[in-house]
């Protein structure tokens, strides 16, 4: 059986031990992290195939361990962190920005934060029974704050639905009222969020509506009295002719 070794400047390299060594940390560590016992058998093995004429000087290998150490440090700092703040929000009301892997289309979920669980050191959380990561948080308020910014932009919708001063007509008194009674409806401090310029344009409209229908109602009633004096006239004459 022929033996197959590999040669680098001149020397024969034994792989034999970096191989099994590397076996042996695929079957503890499958995964595709770098823990520190992986870091620690690297960086041994590094020790131990060094090149005898040109070594490595300890500060080196000081170095690097100090390095990962630092990086290992911040990465578990920063889970203490993140579960520090899924826990803070339990029981919050909570806007997620969710973006789907299939479609790649963003949805928005709010709701309460029921609980908080962590796998695969994730953070998750528990919103109108489902999960969701917490990197997907958006925004931290409460329910009748998200109620009245709701509200407010639905009244807002609303009054762009109808048509200037100028081009108001009789056919949208239905819509101005329903605006006016949406309004109405709100409370003060759900009104405090709707634009100045919406309540403005709506208080003008009512005032134009008012003059449209009092128009309207004047005209009808001219009408009616030309039409009453010139049916008086033609029974008066029909009268006399008769008699005569």
């Amino acid at each position: 059986m022929a033996l197959e070794m590999q040669v680098k400047d001149g020397k024969i390299i034994d792989t034999s031990a970096a191989e099994s060594s590397v076996s042996q940390t695929k079957e503890r560590n499958p995964s595709t992290s770098l823990g520190q016992q992986d870091f620690l058998e690297l960086l041994v093995a590094e020790m131990q195939y060094q090149d005898p004429l040109e070594p490595q000087s300890n500060t080196d290998y000081i170095a690097q361990l100090a390095t990962f150490t630092q990086v290992q440090d911040i990465e578990e700092m920063q889970g203490v962190v993140q579960n520090m703040q899924g826990n803070n929000l339990i029981g919050k009301y909570v806007i997620l920005e969710v973006t789907s892997k299939a479609t790649g289309a963003t949805n928005y979920v709010s709701g309460i934060v029921d609980y908080v669980t962590y796998e695969n050191g994730k953070t998750y959380l528990s919103v109108n029974d489902g999960l969701y990561s917490l990197d997907d948080l958006n925004t931290v308020t409460t329910e009748d704050y998200t109620e009245a910014v709701t509200m407010a932009q639905n009244f807002t919708d609303m009054m762009k639905l109808l048509p200037d001063v100028d081009n108001l007509l009789l056919s949208d008194e239905t819509k101005l009222t329903q605006a006016r009674t949406y309004y109405d409806s709100m409370t003060k401090d759900q009104q405090k969020y709707v634009s100045a310029d919406a309540v403005t344009k709506l208080t003008d409209l009512e005032a134009r509506m008012k003059k449209l229908k009092e128009i309207a109602g004047t005209t009808d009633s001219t009408d009616t009295t030309d039409s009453t004096d010139t049916t008086d006239e033609t029974d008066t004459k029909g009268t006399t002719e008769a008699t005569a």
